[in-house]
């Protein structure tokens, strides 16, 4: 048999017109190209086989990747949070709720988003959530911009604002579905609104109205930067 035009019984080595294909890369001198051509069929019709018989679509190919997650633990992406017990979350809410009381909003409001429980279990993180809202609420829609930029140039003005984003888009995915933990001790404001964990129906909606409101003051102060670290961010409130 001939290949691209040569004599496939020359002698490798002999004078001949030269002959270029996948003979003339092999490693080992065989004794004519007729063999070499054998011995190419064969390698090739062993591939072929052995892909045909393979299931490609059974293959993990990122246990082929060392940078992908099944090589190593995501935990180790998380920075590591102290344990906090509901306990603990009540009594911090209960000393944030004083400082709403005594109408030094700010510093409830700050107090809060300086100490997320992120270490916490589903029970104090929704009564963090609660403690959040309820001072949310509590504010008028005229104050919002003023006290987001006092806190954006404050100390760590950035990360407490980045946590109020978690806050707002944690609200906004529990505005229609009432939590009997929080329901019974939150109340509606001056401001109109029903708390978050409302009875559905207007209330849902008016929380909402709130949470969308603080969320466009929001990035007007810290821009679309903060949407972007807080979708990022592994932890969680």
């Amino acid at each position: 048999m001939t290949h691209s035009g040569c004599d496939s019984n020359r002698k490798v080595g002999e004078n001949q017109p030269y002959c270029y294909g996948i003979f003339d890369t092999l490693q080992f001198p065989p004794a004519s190209y007729t063999e070499a051509f054998q011995i190419a069929t064969d390698i090739v019709y062993s591939s072929v086989l052995v892909m045909a018989t393979m299931n490609w679509r059974t293959i993990n190919i990122d246990l082929l990747d060392p940078e992908s997650p099944a090589n190593f633990s995501i935990a180790t992406l998380s920075p590591a949070a102290p344990r906090v017990s509901a306990s603990e979350v009540q009594s911090l809410a209960s000393q944030i709720k004083q400082l709403l009381r005594g109408g030094d909003s700010e510093g409830a409001l700050q107090g809060a988003l300086e100490n997320p429980p992120y270490g916490g279990d589903a029970a104090a993180k929704e009564v963090h959530l609660a403690t959040v809202v309820e001072i949310l609420q509590s504010l008028k829609q005229s104050e919002m911009s003023p006290m987001l930029s006092r806190i954006y140039e404050s100390e760590g003005g950035v990360e407490i604002l980045d946590v109020l984003m978690k806050y707002l888009y944690k609200g906004m995915s529990h505005s229609s579905k009432p939590s009997s933990a929080a329901t019974g001790s939150m109340s509606p404001q001056s401001t109109g609104f029903s708390q978050i964990h409302s009875r559905g129906g207007e209330g849902g909606g008016q929380a909402m109205s709130v949470l969308l409101s603080w969320h466009e003051k929001l990035v007007e102060i810290a821009g679309p930067g903060s949407i972007v670290r807080v979708m990022s961010d592994r932890r969680t409130v």
